[in-house]
């Protein structure tokens, strides 16, 4: 088997090499790569692929099962997304952006994909399962939220009832109805420490690092001491490539008295920024260089 994939790989590399614009064999390449675990040399063959051939859809929906299967689920869903945009029928991708979002906590976003899901096909049972636990799990939430939204009628000011709202969504698993509810409550009182935190946990679980990090900015001005938003700045920055940024934050972190030296060793967040010379001279300072 082994060896059959290496002789693909030469004829891929073959066919690129003479005919360079040919997106089909970049995204083969892809695929072998990401089979070999190769996954920065898959990401950068089926964004070639994409670049050759904007409307080929295989690329972007192989491209956020890997990413997927990274446990990067905000960038694969980005991907399952743009397949989308260009063919709006195509199941595979409908069907694992609903997902997607389903875990991220975006029911409304997830009830509208697996309807169309089983408007494409009214025999996919899993999509039938998720939509009727979601639905269900939808109700509930808007039944305990009732009276809290009938009390907020009668005091639309009233900045706890809008926490207590985001508090409920949250608990119940929708995440885009809580950060609705932070966001308004946010907007009243700017200083609730909690408020933030929340909608900073949330925005980095979505992988939408530049408002996580604005949310944390935030944090900071109001605690400038406060070691956990430096740490989680450096982790978002580290995430999006950011290296020279990430170290930064972590160095701010460290000097405000963060001390969690084996969440630093391990945390996969950190992945970019080790080998940089002041990771490097961390870790000698800690005992493990």
């Amino acid at each position: 088997m082994n060896g059959f994939i290496e002789e693909a790989e030469v004829e891929f590399r073959r066919v690129i090499h003479t005919e360079n614009s040919y997106h089909l064999a970049y995204s083969e390449l892809g695929d072998i790569y990401a089979a070999q675990g190769k996954t920065d040399e898959a990401l950068w063959h089926y964004q070639e692929s994409l670049r050759l051939s904007p409307t080929y859809t295989k690329a972007p929906v192989n491209m956020g099962n890997l990413l997927y299967s990274l446990g990067r689920v905000g960038e694969a869903g980005r991907q399952y997304a743009r397949a989308l945009e260009i063919d709006p029928f195509l199941l595979e991708a409908a069907v694992n952006l609903a997902n997607i979002r389903a875990i991220q906590g975006r029911f409304d976003e997830a009830l509208v994909l697996y309807r169309k899901v089983l408007k494409m096909n009214p025999g996919h049972d899993a999509a039938r399962g998720n939509l009727e636990q979601l639905t269900l799990a939808h109700h509930r939430i808007d039944e305990a939220a009732s009276p809290v939204i009938a009390e907020l009628n009668r005091n639309p000011g009233n900045i706890a009832l809008h926490v207590q709202l985001g508090d409920l969504y949250r608990s119940g698993g929708d995440l885009a109805g809580a950060v609705e509810w932070y966001e308004k409550a946010r907007s009243m009182d700017p200083s609730r420490l909690g408020v933030l935190g929340n909608l900073g946990v949330i925005y980095g679980r979505w992988e939408d690092y530049d408002k996580a990090k604005a949310v944390l900015q935030q944090i900071i001005e109001l605690q400038p001491r406060n070691a956990g938003a430096y740490y989680n700045l450096a982790c978002h920055a580290a995430r999006q490539g950011m290296v020279d940024e990430a170290v930064k934050w972590l160095q701010g972190s460290i000097e405000r008295g963060f001390s969690n030296w084996e969440l630093l060793r391990t945390d996969k967040d950190l992945e970019n920024i080790r080998g940089t010379a002041f990771y490097e001279d961390l870790l000698k300072r800690l005992g493990d260089g």
